[in-house]
């Protein structure tokens, strides 16, 4: 619960850059009542921040009503942020994570948003320069641990391992890159479509043999299509990553060749991560066996790009 209520969300004072305009309003805890600290349609200054942070605020208040104005103006000013040598890597990180999981929270209360997936979008452009940067940052995203809810932490961990096996298996594009990591961030988006309270209801998870809920890959594609804001090639990997080399996934029961790499690289994440962290499992196996249970699949995941994985996770975790 926000200190401030519901009608306030906080924002951590070291998420915030300084701006010409905001366009939000600010306000301060002052005896647990909001006290208006800036105006939306004012600036946001340097010394504005650094005075604050000397007074000994860490964070600040914005009112829910005005949340798609706060997520749309942090994300604006991230690459300000990555690009500044100064800030620590985790700090970067940090900022990312939070403005993704705001953004995709949004996205899982309500998949038929388009202002939601065009954030959703564009923010994950953020994620590919982030992973640019190289070693520390792609250690970073490979190790780092979220507290959202399963749904948003599981298409934000899906998407980054899913950037990062890409580059490993040679995707150098940062346009292939965008379109792999929106495609598994939004993988599972069919399912919210189908069932809205899908994922608050973990018994309803074993009723996978249901005919429309094996079709929501194609009920998220078929959605996202009317939009018309996602990239086209992002596509490939919402429809295809429930699919096995050897015929047995589901919707379309493809087989090798006629599974794209983007469906493979998808394929992998998911299963890693959700047999790691689902509700659904009480017992909750290593990450090496569950590995060792996929590699013991090889007829259902493609080999190179498994090895691929295992030796990328094994690179991240030991380092």
């Amino acid at each position: 619960m926000c200190a401030l209520g519901p009608r306030f969300m906080p924002v951590k004072l070291s998420a915030l850059t300084a701006r010409k305009i905001l366009e939000f309003d600010l306000y301060q805890e002052m005896g647990k009542k909001p006290r208006l600290y800036k105006s939306k349609n004012f600036p946001l200054l340097s010394i504005d921040i650094r005075s604050l942070e000397h007074r000994g605020y860490d964070t600040l208040y914005v009112p829910v009503l005005q949340k798609l104005e706060l997520i749309r103006s942090m994300s604006q000013g991230l690459p300000k942020v990555l690009n500044d040598e100064s800030i620590p890597i985790s700090t970067k990180l940090a900022m990312l994570n939070q403005i993704s999981e705001s953004i995709l929270s949004d996205v899982m209360k309500d998949p038929t948003s388009q202002a939601a997936i065009s954030l959703a979008v564009g923010q994950c452009e953020h994620h590919i320069s982030f992973a640019m940067f190289g070693g520390d940052a792609q250690k970073s995203m490979l190790t780092q641990k979220h507290e959202a809810s399963f749904p948003v932490a599981h298409a934000m961990t899906v998407s980054n391992l899913s950037i990062l096996l890409g580059l490993k298996c040679g995707i150098e594009s940062a346009k292939e890159l965008h379109a792999l990591g929106v495609g598994a961030l939004l993988h599972e988006i069919g399912k919210t479509v189908i069932d809205k309270d899908y994922y608050l209801r973990p018994k309803n998870r074993l009723q996978m043999k249901n005919n429309r809920l094996n079709k929501y890959p194609e009920i998220g594609i078929d959605l996202l299509k009317e939009m018309n804001c996602v990239p086209i090639d992002s596509l490939a990997a919402i429809a295809e990553h429930q699919e096995r080399l050897d015929g047995s996934g589901y919707p379309q029961n493809l087989k090798e060749i006629n599974i794209s790499l983007a469906g493979r690289i998808v394929a992998i994440c998911d299963t890693y991560d959700e047999a790691l962290h689902s509700p659904l499992f009480n017992a909750k196996p290593t990450p090496f066996k569950v590995l060792m249970k996929m590699r013991g699949e090889q007829n259902k995941f493609d080999e190179k790009v498994l090895i691929s994985f295992i030796q990328m996770l094994g690179a991240g975790l030991s380092n």
